[in-house]
């Protein structure tokens, strides 16, 4: 144990943190993931307001399901944008079927966009379509290529 271990435990048994587990997270990884991969319970934090009500000290709300509205599709040069960007966003919270639309109207108004072409065969990847991942990875290479 270090130093610094040494002082916090005593340090938060003190100030009413009794039962309080202090893990440690290597630098980069998420403490949310951790807690996750070793089968802690997680709640969402909710952040105070005169509203809510208050169970056991803290506040408890309901967080909505965030979902970003596809693009209307009027001027091709801000909507190319606008599908990476969702598709992107839906990739990152594991939505394959949404990212894969997104990223399909991307590359459908603009082939030549490389990177839309990698993260599509990302999304198919996930979903476990193979053949469309290898069409989509084809292309990007061929158009990453220097």
């Amino acid at each position: 144990m270090n130093r610094l271990s040494l002082l916090l435990i005593p340090a938060l048994a003190l100030s009413g943190c009794a039962g309080w587990e202090v893990v440690a997270v290597p630098p980069g990884e998420s403490v949310l993931i951790s807690l996750a991969q070793r089968g802690e319970p997680l709640e969402p934090i909710a952040a105070w307001s005169p509203t809510s009500t208050a169970t056991a000290g803290r506040s408890r709300v309901s967080v909505p399901e965030i979902r970003p509205p596809m693009p209307s599709g009027q001027a091709p040069s801000d909507t190319v944008g606008d599908y990476y960007a969702v598709g992107e966003f839906c990739l990152n919270q594991q939505k394959y079927p949404e990212a894969i639309e997104a990223l399909e109207r991307a590359v459908k108004i603009d082939p030549q966009f490389a990177d839309a072409w990698n993260r599509l065969a990302m999304a198919y990847q996930e979903t476990g379509d193979s053949n469309n991942a290898l069409v989509a990875f084809k292309k990007y290479k061929a158009l990453a290529a220097p």
